[in-house]
């Protein structure tokens, strides 16, 4: 799961100031009302009953409180639902998963479930665990019918499967893309220890893949649907007693890029990769233990920084630092940096850090940071994380006595810009020497000329600063 967000600071302090642009906010907590209109924590309801309140036609947002909230969730088609906040909060883009820690917990149920939901349905900073299928054909976690949600900086963890897809199930029509996501310890009993595909075509970026087990396919088994990974890390996931340690295709197409793949194992066939007659898997710019046929594919020790304390970001030696390809960036649109451009390429890292630090793009989950920052603890002494970057101020209040903010610098200037300058009689900020004057040229005066001193005045004896030089009033 992410760190909290701190790039973006114009359009991210933007949202805070304002409601969801596309319906209402409501409020969910733990232990919350079961009926009502949810419209404010003090009158927050559970999550369930949140979602069923909101209104699908204008896009409403659910925000929920930290904390567990037990059995079965469904989403509801084109509703937002979003864990991370304290219980303070007025803006989606306040949440922060990692300090406001929400959970789904199926309790042996499956946790959730979404059919017929299109993509402006989003599930979005949670943790999603412990849930089972019930021998119900897959998805002990997720299990999707006909959905194309986006699941955006979510956990999945030790949810099960009697026989398909431990974590996620998809079926139908399904075009779901995974964001930022992390599944581990995820156990499909016959195939698909994280994920299954009966049909559909989901997506998954930037996502994590550890310690997952399923009897064909640690990772992934697909049986008749289309799957793609844009950087992804897949490691020490296992199939128990077939094929594929991380991906078994059987008869679909799978593509992979800018990703990686090591240290899978299983009992038979290919550790990594298998794919059945019919099955058609394409890896390109990816590092592959023991290598694939591919443009751009290595077989080198990724170097993760500790693999086994289950940290797969990348050392400095890394072969994966630079070696993906920048075309293969997909688009934002789990919007991670809640600027509101889903079209731009995809702006960070499974941990919240700046996607492509150097020349090139890094494979896998993680981009290695040379420098520049993630959050404002990366920075020293009083400075703060701004676009990835270590920068003295936000706003003038992160200044001392005397001081302005201007472009994330402290300055003993009077102005900046022109915001700065208020009053008819100095509106104008000169950059020349930062001060606020009434005019920089002729142009600006009713009459006469600009004198050096930002004043307007008669053109004579000295003259003006710009090109009027008519020294009468205008009649």
């Amino acid at each position: 799961m992410k760190k909290m967000i701190k790039s973006g600071f114009i359009a991210g302090w933007l949202l805070l100031c304002t409601a969801s642009v596309n319906g209402d906010i409501l409020f969910a907590k733990v232990g919350g009302a079961t009926s009502g209109n949810c419209d404010s924590w003090a009158n927050a309801c559970e999550l369930q009953t949140a979602i069923n309140t909101a209104n699908e036609q204008t896009n409403d947002e659910v925000l929920a409180q930290a904390g567990t909230y037990n059995g079965t969730i469904s989403l509801k088609n084109g509703i937002k639902v979003i864990g991370g906040f304290a219980g303070t909060e007025t803006s989606a883009s306040q949440s922060d998963p990692v300090a406001n820690a929400t959970v789904i917990d199926g309790d042996g149920a499956r946790a959730v479930t979404a059919s017929n939901a299109n993509s402006s349905t989003v599930l979005r900073g949670f943790r999603i665990t412990n849930g089972s299928d019930g021998g119900d054909d897959g998805g002990g976690g997720l299990c999707l019918q006909s959905s194309s949600v986006r699941i955006v900086d979510c956990v999945f963890d030790n949810n099960t499967a009697s026989r398909w897809g431990g974590a996620v199930a998809v079926r139908g029509t399904s075009s779901p893309e995974f964001v930022n996501c992390t599944f581990h310890n995820n156990t499909g009993a016959h195939a698909g220890g994280a994920v299954y595909i009966y049909s559909g075509s989901p997506v998954f970026t930037n996502c994590l893949f550890y310690d997952n087990q399923g009897g064909d396919g640690g990772v992934l088994a697909n049986q008749a649907g289309t799957a793609k990974f844009y950087h992804c890390t897949m490691a020490d996931n296992h199939a128990t007693i077939g094929s594929g340690g991380a991906i078994h295709d059987e008869q679909g197409d799978v593509a992979v890029y800018n990703s990686i793949l090591w240290d899978n194992t299983a009992v038979r066939g290919n550790a990594h990769i298998y794919h059945g007659r019919d099955g058609v898997t394409k890896v390109r710019y990816s590092d592959l233990q023991g290598g694939r046929p591919g443009t751009g594919n290595t077989n080198a020790d990724p170097k993760f920084t500790n693999s086994a304390a289950n940290d797969y970001t990348l050392l400095s030696t890394s072969p994966c630092r630079n070696a993906g390809l920048d075309s293969y960036l997909p688009g934002d649109v789990g919007d991670l940096d809640w600027d509101g451009n889903t079209s731009e390429t995809i702006p960070q890292d499974l941990d919240g850090c700046k996607r492509k630090r150097e020349t090139s793009v890094d494979m896998g989950a993680y981009e290695y940071q040379d420098s520049g920052c993630c959050e404002d603890g990366d920075c020293t002494g009083s400075q703060v994380c701004i676009d990835y970057e270590c920068e003295e101020c936000v706003d003038d209040g992160d200044c001392g006595s005397g001081q302005i903010c201007c472009s994330n610098a402290c300055e003993s200037w009077e102005c900046c810009d022109d915001s700065d300058c208020t009053g008819p009689l100095q509106p104008l900020c000169r950059t020349s020497d930062h001060t606020c004057v009434l005019c920089l040229t002729d142009q600006d005066c009713a009459f006469g000329c600009c004198k050096p001193n930002g004043t307007c005045g008669s053109c004579g004896g000295g003259g003006g600063g710009g090109t009027n030089q008519s020294s009468a009033p205008p009649p």
